[in-house]
């Protein structure tokens, strides 16, 4: 049984998966959630996904972050609404809920919140991402899966759900053709 299920969020479709699921697992087990919004800010000094990026990379951020301080803070206040507005959907669905938006390394953060708060369940989400932003994730994960001080589940994306729906239909098509070639094969043998 779960009682602080902390709930990984972000904005993408998998986000509102990790949320529902969170809503889900909230309601079924009494418990109360933490919605909480890892902000990675470009260019900083992340000692887990500094070796991940060439040097390069984090040059071009560093150079263009002071430029972009203004944005930087436009897309914080924008995952705080979207906390705000979470945090209302799981009050009106009868959930106790908190919010936190800190900046960091999302796995290390998420560890840390999980600990201090005194989570029993990290809820995250397997976005399908690909290239930087997928080693990000992946690197996030890892981190988690190894330094957590409680249980993880991960949300497959709707893109893994497709594409395991996708293979579970090919792999019935491939079966099912292959009955039809044994019953062939066998009509061909009969007098």
């Amino acid at each position: 049984m779960f009682n602080r299920i902390l709930v990984a969020m972000d904005e993408s479709e998998t986000g509102d998966r990790v949320f529902e699921e969170a809503i889900s697992l909230a309601k079924s087990n009494r418990a109360r959630l933490m919605l909480t919004h890892i902000f990675l800010i470009p260019g900083a000094d992340y000692p887990d996904l500094s070796e991940r990026f060439s040097s390069n990379l984090i040059a071009i951020y560093a150079e263009h972050q002071d430029q972009d301080k203004e944005l930087l803070e436009k897309a914080k206040q924008q995952c705080l609404n979207r906390l705000r507005l979470r945090h209302r959907d799981a009050g009106s669905a009868g959930i106790n809920a908190d919010v936190s938006l800190l900046e960091g390394d999302p796995g290390r953060q998420i560890c840390n919140v999980a600990r201090k708060w005194g989570a029993d369940l990290i809820l995250i989400g397997d976005r399908g991402l690909t290239g930087q932003d997928e080693k990000i994730m992946t690197t996030a994960r890892n981190y988690i899966l190894h330094h957590a001080p409680c249980s993880m589940h991960i949300v497959q994306s709707g893109k893994a759900s497709k594409q395991a729906s996708d293979s579970g239909r090919v792999k019935q098509a491939a079966r099912q053709l292959d009955r039809q070639l044994a019953f062939a094969s066998i009509a061909r043998s009969l007098p």
